[in-house]
């Protein structure tokens, strides 16, 4: 029994001395402390980068099939920012539908129509305190064809370790056509409704230290089957040789969804132009799509709303008052 304890105290002694030896090279890798000294501040100049652009781009849901392909268009000024897709998912040409999500000064909007001849027609309408919500759905659905220098799908790079049980577990140097890049490993968990738990996650982000620590390859992989959920995923980033501005602009994105952990299924944005804003003030507004514009109606205070109750309240007991006047003085 004593030489058992002994073992196993021994064999505990070796995995603690192991583990800290491992926690203790890892604080001492000179990656990850370049890393951790360089890319936050990078990424800051990345998330303000398309604070005044024009985006315009061609998307394939399946390469294969290059005659459905979407036509994208985003641009952003300061805190205004639309968001148009067009394209025909049969493949014909002549039944082209579009769909526009917009942030203006003081509300948002989505809109819809049926062909490029068709007029607008309001899907949805998002009110002076809801507005924002727009540019979130615009960044829900589109985080990949706008900025995907610093977005893991649609979380920004600066709020991934926000992620529930996050953490890095590895970096290193990896060189790709002569040049070098950052390889960042992590983990986090994926909460799932359906599986009502989390999964953890596996994954890495490939960096460009040279272009403000941009993102050129991401995967994250589930470590457990869920029921419904892909198994892999991520995406591989092309970028300009010429910057605009501090950055070096994406040229193309592709992404990748695997359900089986093997099999990969492939869409593609590809860039067409990138410029800097240019749009008029008015594609930011309804009737700037020859819709009316939104009526404005005073917001009611809670004072005034209790006040017009209690008055309302007040008319009620002085008729019932009356009434019972008039019924004692007939009887």
């Amino acid at each position: 029994m004593t030489s058992v304890r002994a073992s196993a105290m021994a064999l505990l002694s070796i995995l603690v001395f192991a583990s800290s030896g491992s926690a203790d090279n890892q604080a001492a890798n000179p990656v990850r402390e370049r890393f951790l000294h360089e890319a936050p501040s990078a990424w800051a100049v990345l998330e303000e980068w398309d604070k005044e652009l024009e985006i315009e781009g061609q998307f394939f849901e399946d390469p294969r099939y290059p005659q459905r392909k979407k036509l994208f268009r985003f641009a952003r000024k300061g805190d205004l920012m639309l968001a148009e897709e067009s394209g025909a998912p049969s493949g014909d040409s002549s039944k082209i539908t579009s769909g526009l999500f917009a942030l203006g000064p003081d509300y948002g909007f989505w809109l819809q129509r049926k062909s490029s001849d068709s007029p607008w027609v309001v899907l949805y309408l998002y009110p002076g305190d809801k507005k924002t919500d727009a540019g979130r759905e615009i960044y829900r659905r589109y985080a990949l064809y706008i900025n995907p220098h610093d977005h893991v799908g649609a979380i920004p790079l600066t709020r991934l370790d926000k992620e529930e049980g996050f953490s890095w577990t590895d970096f290193q140097v990896v060189r790709r056509d002569g040049k070098e890049f950052v390889k960042a490993s992590y983990r986090k968990l994926n909460h799932y409704r359906r599986e009502k738990r989390s999964i953890p996650v596996s994954g890495y982000l490939i960096l460009d230290p040279d272009n403000s620590w941009a993102c050129v390859e991401s995967s994250a992989s589930l470590l457990e089957l869920v029921r419904q959920g892909a198994q892999r995923s991520g995406h591989r980033v092309s970028y300009a040789d010429i910057p605009l501005g501090r950055v070096r602009p994406f040229t193309r994105v592709e992404s990748f969804v695997s359900w089986d952990g093997k099999n990969e299924q492939k869409s593609v944005f590809e860039v067409t132009q990138v410029r800097r804003a240019t749009v008029d003030d008015s594609a930011f507004t309804l009737s700037g799509y020859g819709l009316p514009e939104l009526v404005k109606r005073p917001v009611q205070t809670g004072w005034s709303l209790w006040l017009w109750v209690l008055l309302a309240a007040s008319g009620v007991l002085a008729l019932g008052g009356l009434f019972r006047w008039l019924w004692r003085r007939t009887a």
